[in-house]
């Protein structure tokens, strides 16, 4: 990953400067560039956090607890100068921690590597947020918003027709009355997958300001490319049948379940739960199809079993800082 790369684009567009002509350049490097663009999303989602949190306290000896920091209000334009450095410390200071602040009436909430959280909410809704995810909440009088800024959450919406329930995720919402869904950013897609009741999804393109919409009921996902560029119909909403809906969400119970994934969506859920690298060396490998359960936190064993059931080999680095998935030898 070239991470110097993404420091530089993130400097760019945070400085207060960008111009039309880096607009474009980025979208360009954004699409030609999906693993780092991913990336990018992610540590944005992370400085969004940290431009709020003071740093923590060491933490003091027994099992890590719920840091929780007030703040003043305070411009934030200063902030790209220090680039992807900050940001990882703060991936660091947060490693077994969920974050919370609260700006105004902002509540913001981060995950760290292998650590999903359950939060209740004021209004009696929850939300199960996965491990290396973000998010923000404001509740008011008249609605309930949340922004998914990175990762996956599962969200149980308390019954309120007086207060929609509307989660945003990229560019994109989804509106609830009293339902259970689920919303995962991966890659340049979004996903969201309904257990119970029925949501309205809606698209906005940036640049021709125009909307989609879409109804989705229990066992049913919806998926919508979250690149502003892409404005075709089979980009902007896609609705599909679930497979098994017992499925969705099982990292709430330590498990992870694939049912015909691509290998490539199986090394982005193993991701969350692991601080080593996982590299798929070659595209063809990325369209191979995982069928299991596997145990979150135990990616060695999940790792073994898929290198047992499919035509790869997995290796480490001799740091053990990255594993690759690589096609086995013939012969």
């Amino acid at each position: 990953m070239q991470a110097d790369k993404i420091d530089e684009w993130f400097s760019i567009m945070h400085s207060g400067e960008t111009q039309a002509r880096d607009q474009l350049l980025f979208e360009k490097w954004a699409s030609e560039n999906p693993d780092q663009y991913l990336r990018y999303r992610e540590l944005e989602a992370l400085w969004d956090v940290a431009g709020d949190l003071q740093p923590p306290s060491p933490f003091a000896a027994g099992p890590p607890q719920l840091e929780i920091e007030r703040h003043r209000a305070s411009g934030r334009d200063h902030r790209w100068v220090v680039g992807w450095s900050l940001a990882a410390a703060v991936v660091l200071a947060v490693v077994g921690v969920l974050f919370f602040t609260r700006a105004a009436d902002i509540e913001h909430y981060a995950t760290a590597m292998g650590s999903p959280q359950l939060i209740q909410l004021r209004d009696g809704s929850q939300v199960h947020l996965n491990a290396r995810s973000s998010m923000e909440i404001q509740l008011n009088s008249d609605r309930r918003d949340i922004r998914l800024r990175s990762g996956e959450a599962l969200f149980t919406a308390a019954h309120d027709p007086k207060r929609p329930f509307i989660v945003s995720a990229a560019n994109g919402e989804v509106r609830a009355i009293g339902t259970v869904f689920e919303v995962d950013i991966h890659d340049l897609f979004v996903r969201v997958a309904v257990i119970e009741g029925v949501v309205e999804v809606t698209r906005h393109d940036p640049f021709t300001r125009a909307t989609r919409k879409i109804i989705a009921r229990a066992g049913e996902a919806v998926t919508y490319s979250a690149v502003p560029e892409q404005t075709t119909d089979s980009a902007s909403l896609q609705l599909a049948a679930l497979g098994n809906i017992d499925d969705v969400a099982a990292w709430r119970n330590g498990q992870l379940i694939f049912d015909g994934a691509t290998l490539s969506e199986v090394v982005r859920e193993l991701g969350r739960y692991t601080d080593r690298e996982l590299v798929i060396t070659e595209a063809a490998l990325e369209t191979l199809r995982v069928y299991g359960i596997f145990d979150a936190h135990d990616t060695d064993a999940a790792l073994a079993s898929i290198e047992h059931a499919l035509p790869i080999r997995v290796t480490r680095s001799s740091d053990d800082l990255r594993v690759f998935l690589s096609s086995r030898p013939s012969g």
